[in-house]
């Protein structure tokens, strides 16, 4: 990150490198940072609709729901952009993406399905979600994204067993990459394997050390060391929660770490002083 940011202030005029580090700042779940490098890619770039969909993102992150629903007419195709827009409460955005999900280019149609698909599942609506990913696999099955999405969300609604066929038909299909170990992460989870959980989240967040990706680790660390100590093993417990510390600064998760930490040496200094 240092090196991106000495870049970008290096770099004022390169609308790919103020993109890059609103990027990285948006996956660290920084949107407050990221947003004037965001606004300066799409302003050096107007006609890039990926420097614009990351600018949406930002904004909506922020809450700031009106300037993203402003800057939606600038929209011309799909994409992020349309999503962000969207769940702002664009409906000129929300219609372009009903109506592109009848397009007769199959990945036009893919791409407006997995939209309305992750509106659905922000909106509740599970099963909907579920409905427009199947259709995303079944226009598009030869995009391991749609695929890892569909398999998240088929083992978050307890379907294990087509959650696992729909893996199986991504083990080959290219280098696993995060979205591939998210989705062996939840599946794992569905079956409750620990062990499988653990290691795939530590492959997800090795690929991608997204805020994310971090804070689920974390959190499966915590629980997984609540269970090591309660079955009497509190050297791997003690070791869980130090993990979980290092890979994770999200203040809830480390406040349940080092208050489960406080309370384990406590307990070893009371049972030494027993002894």
């Amino acid at each position: 990150m240092p090196f991106l940011e000495a870049e970008a202030s290096e770099r004022p005029w390169d609308a790919w490198i103020q993109y890059r580090l609103a990027w990285a700042l948006d996956r660290l779940e920084m949107p407050d940072s990221a947003l004037c490098h965001a606004r300066s890619a799409w302003e050096l770039c107007p006609q890039n609709e990926r420097y614009l969909g990351e600018l949406l993102k930002s904004l909506s992150m922020l809450g700031r729901d009106s300037e993203a629903v402003d800057l939606a007419a600038y929209l011309r195709g799909g994409g992020p952009g349309r999503y962000y827009a969207a769940s702002c409460g664009d409906s000129a955005s929300l219609a372009y993406l009903l109506e592109a999900r009848s397009s007769p280019d199959d990945s036009v149609a893919a791409d407006a399905c997995c939209w309305l698909a992750v509106l659905s599942s922000s909106q509740g609506d599970e099963e909907g979600c579920l409905d427009l990913l199947l259709d995303c696999s079944r226009l598009r099955g030869d995009d391991p994204f749609y695929r890892e999405m569909l398999v998240e969300h088929l083992a978050g609604a307890g379907r294990v067993a087509e959650a696992r066929v729909q893996l199986e038909a991504l083990a080959g299909a290219r280098v696993r990459d995060q979205g591939y170990w998210q989705a062996r992460a939840e599946l794992a989870r569905a079956e409750g394997d620990d062990t499988m959980l653990l290691w795939a989240l530590r492959r997800a967040h090795s690929c991608r050390g997204t805020a994310q990706a971090s804070r689920d680790l974390a959190w499966a660390l915590y629980r997984r060391a609540r269970r090591d100590i309660s079955g009497g093993d509190s050297g791997l417990g003690r070791e869980r929660l130090q993990e979980a510390l290092q890979v994770c600064a999200d203040s809830l998760v480390s406040a349940r770490c080092e208050s489960l930490l406080a309370i384990l040496g406590e307990f070893e200094r009371q049972a030494g002083g027993w002894r």
